[in-house]
């Protein structure tokens, strides 16, 4: 995903907690990924207030920090997503939040997620775990890496999913937010 603004293109399939988490990654490795990883991410989410259209989530692990605003689509197969980068050197949670206070946030979720990352020249393909204030949820996500348009990017998930047991039409058409806080003030 290179750039700060780009149109993210990707579908999320919930699982069960019984899903074959190790069958998949075994899967997904005879692909022959260029990265495979284990992280685990906090991601906190800010509800703007009087804004339905947008949220703001501060994503923090290992390897990255970054400021992100989500468009919130009716479908999120397609949305945009602004990423500021942050220093990764020390953790920005201070800062972000003391900057979004002067936005007006309506609320605040932090997510937990332990995820296993299987990086291709044209896919991502996240298997996670996410948690928050008791409820989990299990999800596997195919999204379309520099792809020139939304037909080719949508062809490159249908080719993986494809190959690793997926059926586009079973996608789940709720974002991750929406899944975990169904109570949160912008829900759609």
């Amino acid at each position: 995903m290179s750039g700060t603004q780009f149109q993210e293109i990707e579908h999320k399939f919930v699982v069960s907690e019984a899903f074959d988490s190790e069958a998949f990654d075994a899967a997904c490795r005879a692909l022959k990924p260029n990265y495979d990883k284990s992280l685990q991410v906090r991601d906190t989410y800010h509800v703007l207030a009087n804004r339905s259209d947008v949220v703001l989530r501060h994503r923090l692990d290992a390897e990255i920090q970054q400021l992100t605003l989500k468009t919130r689509e009716v479908d999120p197969e397609v949305r945009v997503e602004v990423n500021l980068a942050l220093d990764n050197r020390i953790d920005q949670t201070d800062a972000v939040q003391n900057l979004l206070k002067y936005l007006g946030i309506a609320a605040t979720y932090d997510i937990q997620k332990d995820i296993q990352v299987f990086e291709f020249d044209d896919c991502e393909i996240v298997r996670y775990r996410a948690s928050h204030a008791g409820r989990e949820v299990f999800c596997v996500e195919f999204e379309a890496v520099d792809c020139p348009n939304v037909e080719e990017a949508l062809s490159v998930l249908r080719q993986y999913e494809t190959q690793l047991g997926f059926d586009a039409a079973a996608r789940s058409p709720v974002n991750l937010l929406d899944l975990l806080v169904p109570e949160n003030p912008i829900h759609s």
